[in-house]
């Protein structure tokens, strides 16, 4: 919503907070393997946000490698690290 408003700082401080809680429900709640994918695929998408692609790319590879998830999430967590590692390269 606030992308599309182009207001960027309130942008950074919603995805700042919905990171933290991601990040908070992560570290402390029991999930399924598929949900893990999930929050796991979510958190890579909102460090990316933050522009933390170490750890964007940390987030993306374990909703890739989770053996229990769909195939979908799977390849579109494998497109996000091509996506990274792109960025990384370009800032170099």
């Amino acid at each position: 919503l606030y992308q599309d408003c182009e207001d960027e700082v309130m942008y950074q401080y919603a995805s700042g907070k919905a990171l933290e809680d991601y990040v908070h429900a992560y570290e402390n709640f029991r999930v399924n393997d598929k949900q893990m994918q999930h929050l796991c695929y979510m958190i890579g998408e909102l460090y990316t946000r933050q522009e933390d692609f170490d750890n964007a790319r940390q987030f993306f590879y374990l909703a890739k490698s989770n053996k229990a998830g769909t195939t979908v999430m799977s390849r579109q967590a494998e497109l996000r690290l091509d996506e990274i590692k792109s960025i990384k390269r370009s800032s170099i």
